[in-house]
């Protein structure tokens, strides 16, 4: 007889019986991994946002203050002079008024003083 035969494939029962484990091991570590990347980017992206909606919150905040006190000042000194509390006749009182806003904390040197009201 001629006859060409297969050759026969062999399991061993120690492979039947730990690789469907081993299988199974890899598939749950991979799903783990693959939730644990998810979640992990989920995180970052949340905490990403709320640190560019406090930043934005603080630059407005620093914005509006720092363009809200020249106003102040000048209402301040307007007020001052309408009360006769800033006689603009003593140039050095009126200096020494003015030095003292600029060296306040959240005043500006850009205090001035002109010789005409109108331009």
């Amino acid at each position: 007889m001629n006859m060409k035969q297969k050759p026969k494939i062999k399991f061993q029962l120690r492979t039947t019986v730990v690789l469907p484990f081993v299988l199974q091991i890899a598939a749950a570590v991979g799903i783990v991994g693959f939730l644990s990347f998810q979640t992990s980017r989920a995180a970052v992206n949340n905490l990403s946002t709320q640190l560019r909606s406090e930043v934005t919150n603080r630059i407005q905040q620093k914005l509006t203050d720092y363009l809200d006190t020249p106003i102040l000042i000048d209402q301040i000194n307007a007020k001052n002079l309408a009360i006769g509390a800033l006689d603009m006749r003593k140039t050095d009182a009126v200096l020494r008024h003015f030095w003292s806003q600029i060296h306040q904390k959240r005043c500006y040197p850009t205090t001035t003083l002109t010789k005409n009201s109108f331009f």
